[in-house]
């Protein structure tokens, strides 16, 4: 799944359901901080890591693809269609977001709440992320600037500005003063 929605366009026919499906497994992890099923939650964090520069990237140079459809409205205006691809790709990395902020939580009043909620319990404290940032700032710039083009491009497009508002708030923890 996770090479499929790395492709971009080269499997366009799949890449929606992929995406989907994507999405949904990421849901799974952002509900749980413990181990599921199978796979050790220090084993998704370390694939979700290995992938996260690809997936971001990738969903961002889909939803800035020039391959528009377009159709005329009531009012004889063009606009241009928005189309399942883009949209679940904005899904995609709403999801991917959600996941991030959940299992690797950025330096700062995040992470110290998340210690100070742990308290002394070696285990929830151990399943605290106190690396790095996976989210760079040159890939957080090209995100935001994604959803201001999107928001943009698709001015008719009530789904895509909702997806946009949400990826945007997902992105709020990765801010620091010097963006605002």
């Amino acid at each position: 799944m996770m090479k499929i929605a790395c492709e971009g366009e080269s499997n366009k026919q799949n890449a929606p359901y992929i995406k989907s499906l994507l999405a949904n497994v990421l849901n799974q992890y952002v509900q749980r901080t413990k181990n599921f099923r199978e796979v050790k939650i220090c084993e998704f964090r370390e694939l979700f890591q290995k992938h996260f520069n690809d997936l971001v990237f990738t969903q961002v140079l889909i939803l800035k693809s020039s391959d528009f459809e377009s159709y005329m409205n009531q009012a004889k205006v063009t606009i241009r269609k928005t189309g399942p691809n883009r949209i679940r790709s904005m899904e995609l990395l709403r999801q991917i977001f959600n996941t991030m902020n959940k299992h690797f939580t950025p330096p700062g009043p995040a992470r110290e709440a998340a210690v100070e909620k742990a308290g002394e319990d070696k285990s929830e404290r151990d399943q605290i992320y106190t690396g790095d940032p996976i989210l760079s700032v040159h890939l957080r710039k090209h995100v935001t600037e994604t959803m201001f083009y999107m928001l943009k491009t698709f001015p008719f497009c009530s789904i895509s500005h909702q997806q946009a508002i949400m990826i945007m708030t997902g992105l709020k923890e990765s801010y620091d003063l010097g963006d605002l």
